[in-house]
């Protein structure tokens, strides 16, 4: 089934990619970084394939990753997205449960809101760079990972980073915040009981 088409005011021709367009291909791999005009990666659209790795850059234009888009693959890789400025609805669903081991990156997005990567297996670095419009991040967004670096630099906008952020995780002297001139509250748990940190 091929990716449909369209064209919205300004005369771009954008692809979609609906549900199950790529479902049970056997797919191990996916970089997205030729597809310039694609808009919309629907719910479903990569499930069931072997994928490992997902590596979305450089796409202007790609503002929605649906639910389940990549369900029922190992992605015990790494997640990269990098340069996709129009991105803002990420669901927290797209890679629920999942095993990824490797790096998680999220840069120059426009995502206001980051969250729902809970209780995943992540393993490697957490980078999140230059998204201009973050604002928060949200409680528990990485909790219960198992990062071993934590780079969160070049977010103008950010003011908030919610109890249980980051929480959970093998961090240790690798930290790095850097250029959050908007940054004023990390907030914990107001819970004496089970008191956490925002790390």
């Amino acid at each position: 089934k091929k990716p449909s088409k369209r064209k919205e005011n300004n005369n771009k021709e954008f692809i979609d990619l609906g549900i199950l367009d790529f479902d049970d291909n056997h797919s191990s791999s996916n970089n997205f970084d030729s597809l310039f005009s694609l808009h919309t990666i629907g719910a479903n659209s990569f499930a069931n394939n072997s994928i490992t790795d997902i590596e979305i850059k450089d796409l202007s234009f790609l503002s929605q990753i649906g639910s389940n888009a990549f369900l029922n693959n190992p992605l015990t890789g790494s997640l990269i997205l990098r340069n996709v400025p129009s991105l803002t609805s990420f669901n927290k669903f797209a890679i629920s449960h999942e095993n990824f081991k490797g790096d998680l990156e999220l840069t120059n997005t426009e995502f206001a809101t980051i969250g729902g990567f809970i209780q995943g297996s992540f393993q490697g670095s957490l980078k999140i760079l230059d998204n201009q419009d973050l604002s928060q991040i949200s409680q528990d967004a990485f909790k219960d990972n198992s990062f071993s670096s934590l780079e969160l630099s070049g977010n103008p906008s950010l003011t908030l980073i919610s109890p249980g952020s980051f929480a959970n995780n093998n961090f240790g002297k690798n930290l790095i915040l850097k250029n959050l001139p908007s940054l004023t509250t990390i907030r914990g748990s107001p819970n004496n009981l089970f008191p956490f940190g925002a790390f």
